[in-house]
């Protein structure tokens, strides 16, 4: 008896919708397991995402809305006037 080895390959989900509506039910179910495995790792990337986002994101601060950037420039003898 042969041994059955299955493809690994990406399916794309409106592929697997049409299993899902049109297939026997195995096809069916597995289909439906498969996007809902999808929507579970769809929805944990965003909320990484997410939280990585406001991590990184500064805080809008009264001088940032001004306009004016506050700097103080050096020369090479580390004086601040030209």
């Amino acid at each position: 008896m042969p041994i059955r080895q299955p493809f690994h390959c990406i399916l794309p989900p409106d592929l697997l919708d049409r299993l899902a509506r049109a297939g026997d039910h195995v096809k069916s179910n597995a289909a439906l397991d498969t996007l809902q495995l999808d929507q579970f790792f769809r929805v944990m990337l965003a909320e990484v995402a997410t939280r990585l986002l406001c991590l990184t994101t500064r805080p809008i601060t009264f001088m940032r809305l001004s306009g004016k950037p506050q700097r103080t420039i050096f020369d090479q003898q580390h004086r601040t006037t030209q």
